[in-house]
């Protein structure tokens, strides 16, 4: 919204410009990918990883629907990229990158506040650094975040009626992925428009502000939550991760996205059969790295944090871009690692 709001301000403000914008940011999460990977194996990983963005459907589908998507995968690839030199350098400078590139992706994507303090966690173990110095530096982290964050809670609590910390989005979600259609019905694990239904009002009859609408829809979503524990658990959980993952009902979510978010199917397919592809690429890569004895956390933080979001909201093709690109990295890595075996075996395919 701040970055449209900018645009705005210059004079940007048509359907074409707007979507051109989407565009320049989503050119900027590619080149981030690149210098998130260089790290991570050598500066060829990183031209790999930002080729593997470059055709990575899911990466830069939401780039000319105008959509958050763009710079959550900038802010994802710089926040891990971040982490990782931080935890290798002693310089002071990249803790203040890794608190400052957390607090901003937080104000997009609420969820990448809880990814900060695991991507973060390395640091404690940074080489020819004293434990206490390690200490202050992962709290520095927090704090540099939070002062990013802190103007716009600021605003928040003043604009509203009921508390709101960085959005006030949670309580319709939870209404809408906690009900009937959702827990019983072909939308399981899914979220239903109806269910949001009918808007709270105040006693006077009145809609009151978004922030008191939201308490009323958090509590009709975790009242039914209360109702339904065991529906909950067996049932709607496992289908919110195996819809977030691509392995329950992945062709009703591409048409779903299509509908609500206007997606191109043909790509959605792509994305998906390019997600895939990327799965077992990563674990090779996440293997490769773990025999050197690197960190994983700062990659593995992402996709076990947007697990957990959607197993306790929804699964989401969007809500997985940031898993996505911690694929992208991770694939990278072992595409590196088998081109080197190949040109070992035949000399003449190594790469210069």
């Amino acid at each position: 919204m701040l970055v449209l709001g900018f645009s705005s301000m210059l004079g940007f403000t048509s359907v074409a410009a707007n979507q051109m914008l989407g565009a320049l940011v989503g050119a900027l999460g590619v080149a981030a990918v690149g210098w998130a990977g260089r790290p991570l194996d050598g500066p060829r990983t990183g031209l790999i990883a930002a080729g593997l963005a470059l055709l990575h459907a899911c990466l830069w589908l939401s780039d000319g629907l105008v959509m958050s998507e763009s710079l959550v995968v900038t802010g994802t690839a710089l926040l891990v990229g971040c982490a990782v030199r931080a935890q290798r350098s002693a310089d002071n400078r990249w803790i203040l990158l890794l608190g400052l590139v957390g607090g901003l992706t937080a104000l997009v994507r609420a969820e990448m506040l809880l990814v900060l303090p695991l991507v973060a966690w390395p640091v404690l173990w940074t080489p020819g650094v004293d434990i206490r110095r390690r200490l202050m530096r992962y709290v520095a982290v927090g704090l540099v975040a939070g002062a990013v964050l802190a103007p716009w809670t600021v605003r928040n609590l003043r604009a509203f009626e009921e508390p709101v910390l960085l959005s006030n989005g949670l309580g319709i979600l939870l209404a809408q992925t906690n009900c009937d259609a959702t827990y019983y019905g072909d939308k399981q694990g899914s979220w239903e428009f109806q269910c949001g239904l009918p808007q709270p009002l105040r006693s006077d009859g009145t809609p009151g502000d978004e922030s008191e609408r939201d308490l009323v829809y958090r509590q009709r979503g975790l009242e039914y939550v209360a109702d339904h524990p065991g529906r909950l658990v067996s049932h709607v959980v496992p289908k919110r991760v195996g819809r977030l993952w691509g392995v329950y009902a992945p062709i009703q979510q591409l048409r779903a996205d299509i509908l609500v978010e206007g997606r191109e199917f043909r790509l959605s397919v792509l994305g998906l059969v390019q997600f895939y592809a990327s799965v077992p690429l990563a674990v090779v890569g996440a293997a490769w790295m773990r025999r050197r004895g690197q960190p994983l956390l700062p990659l593995l933080a992402v996709p076990l944090v947007g697990t957990l979001v959607a197993a306790l909201t929804l699964g989401a093709t969007r809500y997985r871009v940031p898993t996505d690109v911690v694929l992208v990295l991770l694939a990278a890595v072992a595409v590196a690692r088998l081109r080197d075996r190949r040109g070992s075996l035949d000399p003449g395919l190594r790469l210069p």
